[in-house]
């Protein structure tokens, strides 16, 4: 919310999306999940 009150000239439409990344003992990827929409102006 701080962001948008603080650049006027950005479009009203946003969204945040999450991607958690999951590695294993070794630092080997294990898994790649998205979260889209995980924040909203609510």
């Amino acid at each position: 919310m701080y962001y948008l009150q603080n650049h006027d000239n950005e479009l009203p439409l946003w969204r945040i999306d999450f991607i958690a990344v999951e590695l294993n003992r070794k630092g080997e990827l294990s898994r790649i999940e998205l979260i889209e929409n995980a924040v909203d102006e609510n």
